[in-house]
């Protein structure tokens, strides 16, 4: 972990990644994005409004994060939001064991989207 920061940047940004907190800001941006990506692939247009409070918990998250003294702060650990890690144990091990077939899936994805959009 980096660190620990102030200023504007953290709320112009994806702030847990820039105090260091990776695997949070890597959970936030999915849930976002995936949230994005289920309300334009199907008729689910109404989870749009979970976005703002989506955004609304990290601004809040990243500012109970800076007001915190030093060593509260570097004794926060970084876990992934929904700790995904605990069912299915090593994040690390997973991609890398599944990494081939993690790849076939996106690729077959984006194929798929390009398809529909060409057709």
């Amino acid at each position: 972990m980096t660190k620990q920061k102030k200023g504007l940047l953290l709320f112009l940004c994806a702030g847990e990644m820039y105090m260091g907190f990776f695997k949070q800001g890597i959970s936030i941006m999915l849930m976002f994005w995936g949230t994005v990506a289920l309300a334009t692939l199907s008729a689910l247009s109404f989870i749009i409004m979970l976005l703002p409070i989506m955004w609304c918990y990290s601004f809040f998250h990243v500012h109970n994060l800076k007001s915190m003294s030093e060593d509260d702060f570097y004794a926060v650990e970084d876990s992934y939001l929904l700790h995904i890690d605990q069912f299915i144990g090593n994040a690390d091990h997973f991609v890398k064991k599944y990494r081939k077939l993690i790849a076939a899936f996106l690729i077959i994805f984006g194929i798929s989207i390009l398809w529909d959009n060409l057709t």
